[in-house]
């Protein structure tokens, strides 16, 4: 089937027969845009930490700052600081929740272009294109195989001894 061009937005009463017998209507309804910013979580995930009960309060009032301030791709670009003032906490307090969810890992220390920062973990949740998921999904696979692969070179090379010949 085809679309007759020229019959688009007129309706079917003013057009000629034969137009109609090209072509078909299709109703597209205008595409709401969400004005808040949001962040796709994974809800097992979620349960799982409720049910393990292994965050204090204060890591759950964090957490949910961080998520709440995830940028693109998981970014975090929040200071520890800030958190501290805006949830009224003790800088301490903040950066010892940060190790705990490094610890369980929900959150990843990174370093990138020699400044360490974070990012949560994309088992969490996921602010962005779904495509750009699947890419940073394969690029960590890739990255774990040679982070494997690296052990296994180092672990060879210190069992093996020239002795041992």
């Amino acid at each position: 089937m085809t679309i007759d061009i020229q019959a688009q937005g007129k309706p079917p009463e003013t057009q000629h027969e034969d137009t109609l017998h090209q072509g078909f209507y299709v109703y597209v309804p205008h595409r709401q845009k969400i004005k808040d910013s949001f962040i796709m979580m994974f809800q097992e995930k979620l349960q799982q930490l409720a049910i393990e009960n292994v965050l204090t309060i204060e890591s759950w009032r964090v957490l949910m700052m961080v998520i709440g301030k995830v940028d693109f791709e998981n970014f975090i670009h929040v200071k520890q600081v800030h958190i501290a003032e805006t949830l009224g906490m003790k800088p301490s307090n903040v950066s010892k929740a940060f190790k705990r969810l490094v610890e369980l890992d929900i959150i990843e220390k990174i370093t990138q272009n020699n400044i360490n920062g974070y990012r949560l973990n994309y088992k969490m949740g996921w602010k962005g294109k779904a495509s750009n998921l699947k890419k940073h999904i394969k690029d960590k696979e890739k990255s774990t195989i040679i982070q494997i692969t690296e052990r296994i070179k180092k672990t060879n090379v210190i069992t093996t001894s020239p002795d041992e010949d």
